[in-house]
């Protein structure tokens, strides 16, 4: 769902499911957290996108390399946009 939303243009309705998604207990995967973070781009949600930042670090998909790059070409992108 949230890799749906995303790629329709739905950024805060991916966001929106991504916390339902954890407040309901489940664990995000390597999958959904690009869909997020991509949705958090989109609409200039800096805070989201840290937090979410945080749960790919505390859940351990950082040293996954799809995930990694993911946020690397993130933080490259918010660098230039600030």
């Amino acid at each position: 769902m949230v890799t749906g939303y995303s790629r329709n243009g739905l950024a805060y309705k991916a966001i929106e499911c991504f916390r339902d998604v954890r407040r309901e207990g489940n664990q995000p995967n390597q999958f959904i957290f690009p869909s997020v973070l991509t949705a958090c781009a989109a609409v200039s949600a800096r805070w989201i996108g840290v937090q979410v930042h945080g749960c790919i670090v505390k859940s351990g998909f950082k040293i996954s390399i799809f995930v990694q790059r993911l946020c690397n070409c993130k933080s490259l992108v918010t660098r230039l946009g600030s």
